[in-house]
């Protein structure tokens, strides 16, 4: 009988990473379970609302997007329901079937919630807290290095036209500077940096308020 293939554990700085990883996701929930909090919703309850705020949904459809048991899905929208924030209506398309829909009051707590979740990261960007987190670009580096390659794959070197579009042009101490765009693409709240590379000393140390 063949002796099983012994399962490869993950080295410490793969560990590292993905315990990083899991940290921001766990504080991502609980920031939105907060924001749910504020309306004396569950975080699932808040999540399915917010869902139905931007179409009417069958409730399999729901659970597919929530990833859990139609009968739990029931009774979020019973519960929902119940409340005023979501009502029943036959499916235009098939009438055998029921679709949830967001009420005028489900979609009034849909926006305050939005708002109330972009207040909690705005503190995060402004505090640090939660989505703060620190790793070593060096280590990071020997980690992706680690990785290996996938034999016959091979990425040509790009030129500057290739990366154009990723690129963009500011003035700083250090002269004319050219750097990346931020990787993040959001169309209300488009991302930036704040300021240029600015050389040591620029600012006097000074405590934060």
């Amino acid at each position: 009988m063949p002796t099983p293939e012994k399962t490869r554990r993950p080295d410490a700085l793969t560990m590292e990473v993905v315990e990083l990883i899991g940290d921001v996701v766990s504080r991502f929930y609980a920031d939105y379970e907060e924001a749910a909090g504020e309306h004396t919703l569950t975080g699932a309850q808040a999540r399915l609302l917010s869902l139905l705020s931007l179409e009417p949904l069958p409730m399999r459809k729901l659970a597919q997007k929530l990833k859990c048991e139609p009968s739990n899905v029931t009774g979020i929208v019973d519960r929902l329901e119940s409340r005023g924030l979501v009502e029943r209506r036959p499916d235009p398309a098939d009438r055998r079937v029921k679709l949830a829909a967001a009420t005028d009051d489900g979609l009034r707590v849909a926006r305050e919630l939005r708002y109330l979740w972009g207040m909690a990261l705005a503190r995060r960007a402004r505090e640090g807290g939660s989505y703060l987190v620190r790793v070593s670009l060096v280590q990071t580096g020997r980690w992706v290095d680690a990785l290996g390659r996938v034999a016959g794959r091979h990425v040509t070197d790009q030129s500057r036209a290739d990366v154009d579009d990723l690129l963009a042009t500011c003035e700083s101490p250090f002269g004319r500077l050219t750097h990346v765009v931020p990787a993040a693409r959001l169309d209300e709240t488009p991302a930036f940096w704040a300021r240029p590379p600015v050389p040591a000393g620029t600012d006097q140390p000074a405590w934060l308020a």
